[in-house]
């Protein structure tokens, strides 16, 4: 599992961070976030746990952004947070995203999922199928070396 595998698996699902449906509407998803904006913003926090308040507020408006932008939804319900984190990754998908349809980006995931897979398994199993010699002509001269 590589940095960013590893990075996205422990990230929250972006419709569980805000309660709601997969099926939400943005009114659903802008509604939502306010509710819970005014509970835990910093300023407003009850809590003594300033930093606690400021990270949940963190995680719930970066939940927003996502999910209030029809395009990065449409994007991260295919491809996760891969597809919308800061990565070279995600800007090339989102850049693509705006020519393919759902299913298209879909099979195309899946795709380059596979083939990831089977080049670190090739990479883990492959052996080498010769040897390396290296000469050099200072061990010819030097008289010590020899």
């Amino acid at each position: 599992m590589d940095e960013n595998d590893a990075r996205s698996s422990q990230k929250k699902d972006y419709y569980a961070v805000l309660n709601l449906p997969r099926d939400c509407t943005t009114e659903d998803v802008k509604r939502k976030y306010k509710l819970l904006a005014q509970k835990v913003h910093p300023d407003k926090a009850v809590s003594n746990n300033n930093n606690a308040a400021k990270k949940s507020f963190a995680l719930i408006h970066e939940a927003y952004q996502i999910l209030h932008d029809a395009e990065k939804r449409k994007v991260y319900d295919i491809y996760g947070h891969v597809g919308v984190d800061e990565s070279t990754q995600s800007k090339e998908i989102m850049m693509h995203s705006k020519r393919k349809t759902v299913e298209e980006m879909r099979k195309e995931f899946e795709y380059f999922e596979r083939r990831k897979a089977r080049d670190r398994a090739e990479s883990k199993y492959q052996q080498s199928s010769g040897y390396e010699f290296k000469f050099s002509f200072a061990h010819a001269l030097d008289e010590r070396l020899r």
